[in-house]
Parts: C-alpha cells; sequence; structure tokens
C-alpha cells in the first residue's frame, strides 16, 4: 500500500480516490493490538494524500466526500470511512470471527429482524432457488466423474470408512507438544487460529512472549524469521499456503535461501481443497515457486498425521528433519502399475490402486513422495524400472511433481520405460466451490487416476 500511495502522490494523481474501510478489526483480533496503524490521516497526510474522515454508515457523509475529493487537484484523495464491522446485528458487531464464516439459520433469522428485513426477504424463496441450482450443479459434476460398477467413494462402502481432518490440525498438534523448546517461535500472520500455529501457546502462557503477531505482513515476517535464525531460534510462520510462498518469493529466495537460513514455512489451506475462498487462496504453484530454490526441503504431507510427524522436527533443525528414505528394502511384488502422489493426493492414489485391483485386476504400487526436495530418485528409479505404467497425482499445477519424476527417469536412461502421465490442474486458475466438487471438476479424484492409466493400458 506504502509503495503505491508514494507513487499516488509522487504522479500528483488527483483521479484517485481510495476509500478505506477503518474498522479497527482483522482476523487475529484489534489492528491496533495486531498491528498498530496508528493516526492513519496523518500517515497518508504525510504521502501526499487529501484526507477525508467521515461514517462510513452514513450515505450522505459518503456522497458529499466524493463529491469533494474529485474536485481536489494535483493529489490523490483518500476517504477513511470508519466503520462498525456487522454493524446493525447484535451477535456480528466488533466481532472479528464472522470474518469467513456463514450464519446458521436461526442465526439468519435474527439477523435479519435486527436489520428489519424480514418483510423484504423472501427466504423460502431464495433457498428453494438456492437448492435447485445445487441440485443443478451436482448433476453436473457427477456426469464428469468416471463411474464403474461399484461406488468407490469415500465411506460409501461399509468396509471403506475413514475420518478427514485438515493437515493443519496436524500442524497445530505438532507446534502444542513440541513448543516447549525455547529456541522455537512463532510468527502469527493473521489467521493465526485457521491455520493452527495458535496452538503453539494457546494453553501455555509462558509461550506468549515467543509468540509474534505481524499482522498481514508475509515479506516482512520472513525478514524476521531469517533474524530470528541467524541468532539462533528456531522460527516457525504460518499463513494460507499461496501467501506463504508466494507473496514473500523474494524474501525467501534473497533472505533465507540465500543465507542458508533455518526457517520453517508452514503453508495451510493449500491446493483446490480450501473450497470456497476460490483462486486467489488456492495454491497451486508452491512446488514451482519454492521447490527450485537452493537450500530449500519442501515437504507435501498427505494428512494430518503426516504432517505431525514433519512438524516435530522443529525439536531438530528444519533444513535436516526431512532425510529421505529409500525403497531400495521394498520387494518388487510384479505390479503392473506406479502412481506417484503427494499431498492430499495420496489417498486418491490409495483409492485408484483399490478400484484398479477389484475392477480391471491390475497391482499398482502406490508412492507417498512426500519430500518433494530432496527427491527419493531411486525409489522412482526403482518402480519406473519394474512396472509397465506410471502416472504422478498431484493437488497442483500439473507437471509440478510430474516434471519432476519425468526428468529422473529420462536422466536415468534406462533400457525400457513405462507408459507415463500425469494427472493435475491443467494450467489454470481455481475456482470457488465445495473441496470435492472441485476435485472433481478438475479431474483429481481415484475416478479420473483410473480412467488416466486405463487409457495408457488400452494404448496401441
Amino acid at each position: 500500500m506504502w509503495e503505491a500511495a508514494m507513487s499516488a502522490s509522487h504522479h500528483k494523481l488527483d483521479n484517485l480516490i481510495v476509500i478505506i474501510d477503518r474498522n479497527y478489526l482483522q482476523i487475529d483480533g484489534s489492528t491496533e493490538t495486531v498491528m498498530k496503524l496508528g493516526k492513519l490521516d496523518r500517515k497518508l497526510s504525510e504521502f501526499g494524500f487529501k484526507v477525508f474522515t467521515i461514517d462510513g454508515h452514513n450515505i450522505n457523509d459518503i456522497i458529499r466526500s466524493l463529491e469533494r475529493a474529485k474536485k481536489v487537484k494535483g493529489k490523490p484523495s483518500a476517504i477513511i470511512a470508519k466503520t462498525i464491522k456487522g454493524k446493525g446485528v447484535s451477535f456480528m458487531e466488533n466481532n472479528a470471527s464472522w470474518h469467513g464464516v456463514a450464519p446458521n439459520d436461526q442465526q439468519l433469522d435474527k439477523a435479519l429482524k435486527e436489520l428489519k428485513l424480514t418483510d423484504k426477504i423472501d427466504l423460502t424463496k431464495l433457498k428453494k432457488k438456492a437448492a435447485s441450482f445445487q441440485n443443478k450443479i451436482d448433476r453436473k459434476i457427477n456426469a464428469l466423474v468416471p463411474t464403474f460398477t461399484k461406488d468407490y467413494f469415500w465411506n460409501h462402502q461399509p468396509k471403506m470408512k475413514v475420518e478427514m481432518e485438515p493437515t493443519r490440525f496436524g500442524f497445530g498438534k505438532a507446534l502444542e507438544k513440541n513448543g516447549g523448546d525455547t529456541r522455537v517461535v512463532c510468527l502469527g500472520l493473521d489467521i493465526s487460529d485457521s491455520v493452527k500455529i495458535s496452538d503453539f501457546d494457546k494453553n501455555f502462557p509462558e509461550r506468549k512472549s515467543r509468540f509474534i503477531s505481524m499482522g498481514i505482513q508475509e515479506q516482512n515476517a520472513t525478514v524476521v524469521a531469517a533474524g530470528l535464525a541467524r541468532e539462533g531460534k528456531l522460527p516457525v510462520m504460518s499463513t494460507y499456503g499461496v501467501f506463504c510462498s508466494q507473496r514473500n518469493t523474494d524474501q525467501i529466495r534473497t533472505t533465507v535461501c540465500y543465507g542458508d537460513l533455518n526457517v520453517f514455512f508452514g503453508g495451510a489451506h493449500g491446493g483446490l481443497s480450501v473450497g470456497a475462498d476460490g483462486a486467489t487462496h488456492q495454491s497451486l504453484e508452491e512446488i514451482f515457486t519454492i521447490g527450485g530454490l537452493p537450500n530449500m526441503h519442501l515437504v507435501l504431507p498427505c494428512d494430518s498425521i503426516e504432517t505431525e510427524k514433519a512438524t516435530k522436527s522443529i525439536k531438530d533443525t528444519f533444513k535436516d528433519a526431512f532425510d529421505i528414505y529409500l525403497s531400495t528394502d521394498y520387494k518388487n511384488e510384479k505390479e503392473d502399475v506406479a502412481i506417484v502422489a503427494c499431498g492430499p493426493e495420496v489417498p486418491e492414489a490409495m483409492r485408484a490402486a483399490w478400484i484398479l485391483k477389484e475392477h480391471f485386476h491390475l497391482e499398482t504400487r502406490v508412492i507417498n513422495m512426500h519430500t518433494i526436495k530432496p527427491l527419493d530418485k531411486e525409489a522412482i528409479i526403482k518402480a519406473a524400472s519394474e512396472v509397465k505404467i506410471m502416472v504422478t497425482a498431484e493437488e497442483h499445477q500439473k507437471g509440478g511433481l510430474g516434471n519432476l519424476v519425468a526428468a529422473v527417469i529420462t536422466e536415468a536412461n534406462l533400457g525400457s520405460v513405462p507408459r507415463f502421465a500425469m494427472i493435475g490442474v491443467n494450467d489454470s486458475f481455481g475456482e470457488s466451490g465445495e473441496s470435492w466438487e472441485l476435485l472433481k471438476v478438475f479431474g483429481l479424484t481415484a475416478e479420473f487416476i483410473v480412467q488416466k492409466i486405463i487409457h495408457l493400458k488400452n494404448l496401441k
């Protein structure tokens, strides 16, 4: 923001009007507690803006300030609209927890009554329309998914029951259990409860001094973490994966990796699985952006248990925690197929193996490639030399994992190579929807893995 403010003032952009919602809240709490903004009007004035402060709930104030701002010459204008978050709804006012949560029916009824909108909104009609639209979308999505003689989807058969726990829960459990080491310092980036980094000190008052709220400052937090690492601390910072791997890529590269510093980045809500938050919050490129950095180690756990195990490395040094465990002890079982998968695609690969065995009588070797860097090349080469078909699966842009595996096979110069294909997002951004809806739409479920393998098998 401040770079843009400086530029706007320097170039005398008097056709620019910035409206700032000043409600004093962010997800982790009060802005003045998390990362103080102070006298925002004075700061903007010093940056060369003409500043207007108004009541953001008064439409007449808004209109008047816009008219006045349009008349300003030679400098940009800023309108600071002071508001109350959730104004008009008693249980929502000044409550940051409603940032990304929808009300239930009872809460909705109460909110509409308090806003005096009960007679103006036909909820029954709206819900009926929503249900009709959802049914239409369900039919459209289900038509995309390959089908077999049985329904092999999660929890649809008595003998295949699972409990689904977000991977970030494992991250939080590890911090809670292993945060007693006084070298560990956690940096919160405004969604601390959501990504579970707050579990580090939630029940441990003595750890409060080792939790630093950084606000929405990924670049600054990365540099702070680098400084802590240089002083012998074990810094952990976490936010959404897309913010943790891309907003601060320059700082990761030039400060952390170039300095070969021991910093732990926990990117939560990776891939399409983040769901309704949509493309801006879905991290689909981190293997490209992070995996190529010298001195960086990159792990994509398949579930909360594996995430907890990986995060336990805070008791050691992060850089040395992810040793490669080669598959040299694995005995070849004469499988027909190998699926190399990472992250949440590992369970889908396992489900695909089940379908292939029951429906097509094909044996499958599933390789959980949890560590992307350093890569277990020997396991890849061994599989490539022993199976006839190999497929990679990733909840990522196609080629993040797939290109790495293909390169290993190519450089091995094997006498014969398996038929090869990749499952991943096809060079596009994500969309908003429920997690499983998106995985089906983008062709990432087990059914699509099976379809790809059978296609390879049938090639002439």
